[in-house]
């Protein structure tokens, strides 16, 4: 399988909340990109499938938010695509 991410990424851990369908969830960052966010949760998610939309909120000094999108889900793990900053 060719690897198709164009972004650098880097490796940084952040705590995060990712609010996703009425609820929000506690998790750390893995890599972030300019284009995405990989998130480790400590438990798998119910329910959540490419395509879902969510806020991603990050606080590193100031709260920083992005609408995002779910791009792929493994186990514990799931990759975010940055749409645009949070109003």
């Amino acid at each position: 399988m060719i690897n198709q991410r164009s972004s650098f990424r880097l490796k940084y851990e952040w705590q995060c909340n990712v609010h996703l369908a009425q609820s929000s969830f506690y998790a750390m960052t893995k890599n972030i990109s300019s284009s995405g966010i990989l998130v480790r949760f400590p438990d798998p998610l119910p329910a959540v499938s490419p395509g879902d939309k969510c806020i991603i909120s990050l606080n590193r000094g100031r709260l920083l938010r992005y609408d995002s999108e779910v791009v792929r889900v493994e186990a514990s793990n799931i990759a975010f695509r940055l749409l645009s900053p949070a109003m």
